[in-house]
């Protein structure tokens, strides 16, 4: 596997600033901060997901773990597999029994009172 910054450089994408001071400080050859993960696209494209999918599953605490780094969502490749092979089920299990979500239902709202009681009509308006 081609290390991520060494394959983005063959790509002809420039180097973010954080990336071209590591560079200029250690080489490209003698240090690479992201070896052994994997960058949110790069993880995406790898499960067969949208990126927007993996953000989901991020705020609802069910995905793979993450870290940030520097701005740069990146995911352990280790870390994921082993979250990806907690994910088995074993034959005839369901994933999610039927009527349940992975996700938090929405907090019910209070039933408001009858409010404000309504302005009656003046006797002399009716009378008239």
């Amino acid at each position: 596997m081609v290390p991520v910054l060494e394959q983005r450089l063959l790509d002809g994408v420039a180097p973010s600033a954080l990336e071209q001071r590591l560079i200029d400080a250690v080489g490209p050859s003698d240090f690479n901060i992201y070896e052994g993960h994997l960058t949110k696209p790069q993880m995406a494209s790898a499960m067969g997901r949208n990126t927007r999918t993996l953000d989901n599953w991020h705020r609802n605490h069910v995905g793979p773990p993450r870290i940030k780094f520097g701005g740069v969502i990146l995911y352990n490749i280790e870390a994921a597999k082993r979250w990806l092979a907690a994910q088995s089920l074993p034959h005839g299990e369901r994933a999610k029994p039927p009527g349940q979500t992975y996700f938090q239902k929405p907090t019910q709202r209070q039933k408001r009172g009858p409010g404000r009681p309504r302005k009656q009509p003046s006797p002399t308006a009716a009378a008239e």
